[in-house]
């Protein structure tokens, strides 16, 4: 049986069937606001509050600021600063109306004096809020660039002349590899440890190589020439550090380099005897500087701290 509500009655009925499918609507929304705010919290507001006194050490008459203030005349503090206390955030504090003058940024603290931030007393004329400083620039660090120059040692047999010229045999003796390392950074670099090796070529006929042994005598390094002529034997220069041999590598001891300063490893590697090349051009070796790889490449030689270094010292005619 259908029975009808009267007009008020019905119209009743329906606002509160209504409010009860918009208070429905309301808490799923609610419920969305707040799985949303779970997944992106709001980040704290930025706040400021300053607290200025009349007298040093926070005695006098005080001020409570949370805004930017141009003139503290209106306030009747206008030159009758001594101390301050920084509740919130960064403020900036000025000698003169609208921000002029001498002006200091200060943080969270208490200032019992501003002759301690550079300021005189009873000389304050306005104050501003200013946003957080940045992060302080990284200190500065040592900017160490390595150039390489290498020579390999060949007896070569060439017959002909001009173009017409061929590489008969070649017998592969050595390599002798300079590498200067400068500090172009504004600090010192401590000392460090350059380590010369064989490349991968030379590593695979490591029994035919020796570090550091040749017939120069003291104070001397062999130096090729081109063309697979006779290697001579050159006077070390000054500051040039012979690499001592540790394993089937040459070390050299670069020192304390002050900002400009530079240091040259003169390291030898040597052929035991006569060993045939079949690819005369493509010797390398590595040179890797220790503190994290700090050595920048300046040669195009070089192809990054601790990368093979084609030595490309002799220009032999084609075989």
């Amino acid at each position: 049986m259908d029975y009808d509500l009267p007009g008020t009655e019905r119209a009743l009925g329906e606002t509160v069937i209504g409010r009860i499918v918009l208070a429905g609507v309301l808490v799923v929304a609610a419920s969305a606001g707040v799985a949303e705010a779970k997944k992106k919290p709001k980040p704290p507001e930025q706040t400021w509050r300053l607290v200025l006194y009349k007298s040093g050490g926070y005695g006098g008459d005080a001020l409570d600021v949370i805004a930017d203030v141009p003139e503290l005349d209106d306030y009747g503090f206008d030159d009758n600063v001594s101390s301050f206390q920084v509740i919130d955030g960064y403020w900036q504090l000025c000698e003169g109306e609208n921000y002029t003058s001498t002006c200091v940024t200060v943080g969270p603290g208490a200032y019992p004096d501003l002759g301690a931030i550079g300021l005189r007393n009873n000389a304050l004329e306005s104050v501003r809020r200013m946003q957080p400083p940045g992060p302080p620039p990284p200190p500065p660090r040592p900017d160490l660039t390595r150039k390489a120059e290498a020579r390999a040692s060949y007896d070569a047999t060439i017959e002909g002349e001009g173009e017409a010229r061929i590489v008969n045999e070649v017998a592969f003796r050595g390599i002798t590899v300079r590498v200067t390392v400068k500090n172009e950074g504004s600090v010192a670099a401590e000392a460090s440890t350059l380590k010369i090796e064989p490349g991968k070529k030379m590593a695979d006929v490591a029994s035919y190589i020796t570090v550091g042994e040749h017939e120069c005598g003291e104070g001397q390094v062999p130096w090729p020439a081109k063309e697979g002529r006779q290697t001579t034997c050159a006077p070390l220069q000054k500051g040039e550090i012979v690499a001592k041999a540790e394993g089937g590598a040459a070390n050299c001891a670069i020192p304390r380099l002050e900002p400009g300063g530079s240091a040259r490893c003169v390291a030898v590697f040597s052929v035991l005897y006569n060993y045939l090349v079949p690819q005369f051009g493509d010797w390398h070796v590595v040179a890797t500087a220790d503190a994290g790889n700090r050595v920048k490449e300046e040669n195009e030689k070089n192809n990054g701290a601790g990368e093979q270094i084609r030595v490309k010292g002799d220009d032999l005619p084609p075989p």
